[in-house]
């Protein structure tokens, strides 16, 4: 430990023999884990997990703000993210659904040669949501 402390080094055990003997090596173990690391994020940045995105509509979408959704929807679906629709009601609204699945049912009409659907509209409170992903 003494000669390991003198060259600035760590005494790492590597292994134990059947005896009991222990075999060690010096290593700079910080940079080993320093390495490791920079390996893991090299790993993971190599790895195309898709990202989940949310575009919220209204039911009272303008028709020109609908296409500027539809063209956010396009680009992360080309980037390979999975899209989640939500639609807010908001006060009177509630009592008009028909308006919201309508929106949905356009917007996934536009976007139908690049997506699929993964999960059909759903209504969660004063929310009708669906998920899409990339074909």
């Amino acid at each position: 430990m003494q000669s390991a402390h003198s060259q600035g080094l760590d005494l790492v055990e590597v292994s134990v023999d059947k005896d009991g003997i222990a075999i060690c090596k010096f290593l700079d173990y910080g940079k080993i884990k320093y390495e490791a690391t920079k390996k893991e994020k090299e790993i993971k940045k190599k790895l195309n997990i898709p990202k989940k995105k949310e575009v919220q509509l209204s039911p009272t979408i303008a028709a020109y703000d609908l296409q500027h959704k539809i063209r956010l929807i396009e680009k992360f679906l080309k980037d390979g993210n999975i899209v989640r629709l939500v639609v807010k009601f908001k006060g009177r609204e509630k009592t008009h659904l028909d308006l919201g699945l309508s929106i949905l049912k356009k917007t996934v009409e536009q976007v139908s040669s690049i997506s699929k659907i993964d999960e059909k509209p759903k209504r969660e409170m004063n929310t009708i949501f669906m998920v899409l992903s990339p074909k």
